[in-house]
């Protein structure tokens, strides 16, 4: 493996094994996501409706009282439920998208596949279930996963390039999706005490009527903006390596082959970030995909460019 030759990144990752692992690890994470979707439904929209109704037969003794009961029994249930099923299966899918995930980058970027870290690798027959079982196409931006100006640099280069493309997009991304979700739990947490003050609720029927029924919601926004923020955490500092990193290969002050050793560390911390981050829902993927997808190529530009007046810069002397 000649670290000091280029690769066409972009053109590789257009081709049919590579795509069919892109559509692999989409239709896995959107299982994830379908799940996702289940645990909002059964822990938001149901409380929810759970708790208007409370409020609107709250007069109402018998049928108010009996619906009270089983609101806040739901609103327990439910957490316990979510718990013990939905995020076990959860967990299990991300693990195998995330090896999808690992077995594109070691191959596009031409890494040594971690057994340790990463676990056995994906049979082709499960990559081509999955990837058969995609019903859509995908985006021109998920089949260019990378920006093709990477193309440009020595591979050892590149793939530093790729890594931090990777790390910034998923960071900025969940760093707007956390502030959504603690605008959402605010906004929820003032409206349920306006309803409670308008309806001149004492404290025991505000805390049975309305929150009760809304605490699997409010936990499930304080656990999913946790989560988000965690991510965040985690990503900044693989961006400060990145950045240190990106800075030793220029300045030449590590070879190819230990920059490919730094890599595959910095991989290892990728795929564990994958394989235990919570996806991003896609109507937010959309709202912002275009408007990072600019910055992100624009960065990746200015990266080649410096990169490449760094290496002038050595083979001068």
């Amino acid at each position: 493996m000649d670290q000091q030759a280029t690769r066409d990144i972009g053109q590789f990752q257009r081709t049919d094994a590579f795509q069919r692992y892109l559509r692999a690890s989409s239709y896995l994470y959107s299982k994830v996501k379908l799940i996702s979707g289940l645990q909002v439904f059964l822990t938001i929209l149901v409380p929810v409706i759970l708790s208007v109704l409370s409020v609107l037969f709250s007069r109402e003794s018998q049928q108010g009282a009996g619906l009270k009961g089983w609101a806040a029994f739901y609103g327990i249930a439910i957490v316990l439920l979510d718990s013990m099923f939905l995020d076990k299966a959860q967990k299990s899918l991300k693990k195998e998208a995330a090896q999808i995930q690992e077995l594109f980058d070691c191959e596009l970027l031409e890494m040594p596949w971690n057994e340790f870290k990463a676990g056995d690798r994906p049979t082709p027959e499960k990559i081509d279930q999955s990837s058969r079982a995609l019903k859509r196409e995908l985006t021109e931006r998920e089949k260019n996963w990378y920006p093709s100006v990477v193309s440009k640099l020595p591979l050892y280069l590149c793939r530093v390039v790729c890594q931090r493309t990777n790390i910034w997009w998923d960071g900025e991304l969940r760093r707007r999706y956390a502030f959504w979700l603690s605008s959402f739990a605010v906004g929820m947490i003032l409206l349920a005490a306006i309803v409670g003050m308008v309806r001149n609720m004492s404290l025991g029927t505000f805390v049975l009527t309305i929150m009760a029924p809304l605490f699997p919601a409010a936990m499930w926004f304080i656990r999913e903006r946790n989560r988000q923020k965690e991510s965040t955490v985690t990503l900044d500092r693989l961006m400060k390596h990145t950045t240190g990193l990106w800075t030793s290969v220029l300045r030449a002050e590590m070879s190819p082959a230990d920059a490919l050793v730094k890599s595959r560390e910095l991989q290892d911390e990728l795929f564990v970030h994958r394989q235990s981050n919570q996806p991003i829902p896609n109507l937010v993927n959309r709202i912002f995909a275009s408007r990072f997808d600019q910055s992100m190529n624009k960065g990746a530009e200015e990266l080649v460019d410096a990169a490449q007046a760094a290496i002038r810069r050595h083979t001068r002397r």
